[in-house]
């Protein structure tokens, strides 16, 4: 939880951290080279792949999915390297849960693609640029 937390503190101005979105990109690169670097380090250690615990995703993997891709979105949208290329078999655990012929529908759906990885309301980072509207709020049903 100390990534989640770490990061919870620089994508969101309610711990004073990052206060402004104007701030954002200097929170997150000390956050990247920070506490990421660290965590990412000791995952990947464990990581026995392609998956944490081998060859098939466990309830894990998915808040661990989540980690790494927004980890990507933001170093990409910061103008960073991909901190995934940095770890190997994080980077293979990524694109192995992109790759599950399972989530191939959610991966292609709005709430993946489209929709804010933060609440878009009060977010420094929602992941979908600077751009982004907070829409209305909808009901998507992914079929597998």
């Amino acid at each position: 939880m100390d990534l989640r937390n770490d990061l919870m503190k620089v994508v969101y101005a309610f711990s004073g951290i990052v206060k402004t979105k104007e701030e954002f990109p200097e929170g997150a690169k000390q956050h990247i080279a920070g506490t990421t670097t660290t965590s990412f380090t000791k995952l990947e250690s464990f990581c026995a792949g392609p998956y944490m615990c081998g060859a098939k995703p466990e309830s894990g993997d998915f808040m661990l999915f989540e980690m790494l891709d927004q980890h990507s979105s933001i170093c990409k949208s910061i103008g960073e390297p991909d901190i995934l290329d940095s770890f190997p078999k994080l980077n293979a655990l990524h694109a192995a849960m992109k790759a599950e012929p399972t989530l191939a529908s959610y991966f292609a759906s709005d709430c993946y693609v489209k929709w804010a990885q933060n609440n878009g309301l009060f977010t420094h980072f929602t992941g979908q640029g600077a751009d982004f509207v907070y829409g209305p709020s909808v009901e998507e049903l992914v079929q597998p």
